[in-house]
């Protein structure tokens, strides 16, 4: 195989983009990342009949597995559901989700976990939301952690990433509560350099699911997708690093 590697500013410039790959028979087939409620471009290679495979669920649909594209996603909400438990296992009852706001699909799977993982275990805990970024998590839990008695009814958190995570670390360090327990997602290198448990991704799980709905058993060339059978869809559970 011959991995071409394309970015793109909008959905529309990638499928431009995509559309001139596949008139000047440069590509024979196409990964996606990065699916959205209303994603246009599965819709326009679908209709070209281009084989693809997308990283990232149909978000917004009734049933996501009767989706008429293959498509590969990381189970979020196993994720958050397995660090909540672990959060609630480990430091107390009241564990609160740091989250964006709703409606960005990614967003709800994870907090999904938390919900159903608290709702299992009886217990309740605080929402908080803000859109992502270190800087934005840092000033808006100051605030909550401002309240001494807020502070002291919150047993651990469970972030959506690792950026809120952090961002809540320090918060809560500033604070005087540098030993609060704050779970991310993602897994990332300033997760670990701090010491912040994350959920890991498995990326190397999500690249060989994906090829192999591509290339199909052989390996050796892009499968045909069968019109009678429907699209393969896989769920890759992500494992929680606990780090101490």
């Amino acid at each position: 195989m011959r991995a071409l590697i394309y970015s793109a500013r909008t959905p529309a410039e990638e499928i431009e983009r995509l559309g001139d790959l596949v008139d000047g028979a440069e590509i024979d087939a196409v990964v996606i990342t990065g699916t959205f409620s209303g994603d246009p471009r599965t819709g326009r290679l679908s209709r070209r009949n281009v084989p693809f495979v997308s990283f990232g669920r149909p978000w917004g649909g009734e049933d996501v597995y009767r989706s008429t594209h293959a498509w590969v996603d990381v189970d979020g909400a196993a994720g958050t559901r397995a660090a909540t438990r672990h959060a609630l296992a480990t430091a107390g009852p009241r564990v609160g989700f740091v989250g964006w706001p709703p409606d960005t699909g990614t967003g709800d799977d994870r907090e999904r976990g938390w919900r159903r993982a608290m709702a299992e275990a009886g217990a309740t805990g605080p929402r908080f939301e803000m859109i992502d970024g270190l800087g934005a998590a840092r000033t808006t839990m100051a605030a909550v952690f401002a309240d001494a008695g807020a502070l002291r009814d919150i047993d651990a958190l469970v972030c959506v990433s690792d950026a809120l995570a952090v961002g809540t670390h320090l918060a809560a360090a500033d604070a005087g509560r540098r030993e609060l327990p704050v779970i991310g997602f993602d897994n990332t290198p300033i997760a670990e350099a701090m010491g912040i448990s994350s959920v890991e991704q498995s990326p190397e799980l999500v690249a060989r699911a994906v090829l192999d709905l591509l290339m199909g058993p052989t390996g050796h060339a892009v499968t045909a997708h069968d019109s009678v059978l429907p699209p393969q869809h896989v769920l890759v559970e992500p494992r929680l690093i606990v780090r101490e």
